[in-house]
């Protein structure tokens, strides 16, 4: 018997039955502790944060839906698909991964802190990440990491990589909605 995969009773019905399954394995698989070789640690350390924290979601998601709320859901929904696929590029990518997603948050952390010292008024300034340019091996390894983390960027990019790009207006969709600002009448 084939599937179909959709937004229909049958299949919430599946996912429904499927994923408390996955998330007592991950349970158990958490429980007994998790052996890596040295050399795949660097990738594995953000990748069972990921997971931890995928699964995590996917109880809260779960949860909300038990009690009603689908709409309110949709950016813990969006949230998974993204999170999804970072832990496949990760994996995928190995440690030049790694290295995108380090440069890739010391770019975040660096406008954080940039963005807290221009508008906060602390005693001392928000320490910054160093922004040193990543020396490359050779112009192959800089083209894979711009292109890794053009990948982490944009998940429109991710996704197209992937050969999945009509997962994109999927993820798109369980945007939260944006309440548009209402003007006060003019006094006449």
């Amino acid at each position: 018997m084939v599937y179909k995969f959709g937004p229909n009773e049958q299949c919430l019905r599946r996912c429904r039955a499927i994923v408390p399954v996955i998330l007592r394995a991950t349970d158990q698989v958490t429980a007994q502790g998790v052996r890596v070789l040295y050399e795949n640690q660097n990738v594995v350390r953000p990748l069972m944060g990921w997971w931890q924290f995928t699964n995590r979601t996917a109880q809260a998601l779960l949860s909300l839906y038990d009690q009603g709320y689908t709409v309110e859901a949709a950016p813990l929904m969006r949230n998974l698909l993204g999170h999804s696929y970072a832990m496949n590029w990760l994996a995928d990518s190995g440690e030049p991964a790694v290295v995108a997603l380090t440069d890739y948050w010391n770019e975040h952390r660096r406008k954080l802190a940039q963005n807290v010292n221009e508008t906060w008024n602390l005693p001392e300034p928000a320490s910054t990440p160093s922004a040193e340019p990543i020396p490359f091996a050779n112009p192959e390894s800089e083209q894979i990491h711009r292109r890794l983390v053009g990948e982490l960027k944009n998940f429109d990019t991710m996704v197209k990589a992937y050969g999945t790009a009509d997962v994109y207006p999927v993820y798109r969709h369980q945007r939260p909605t944006r309440t548009r600002r209402v003007r006060p009448p003019t006094p006449s």
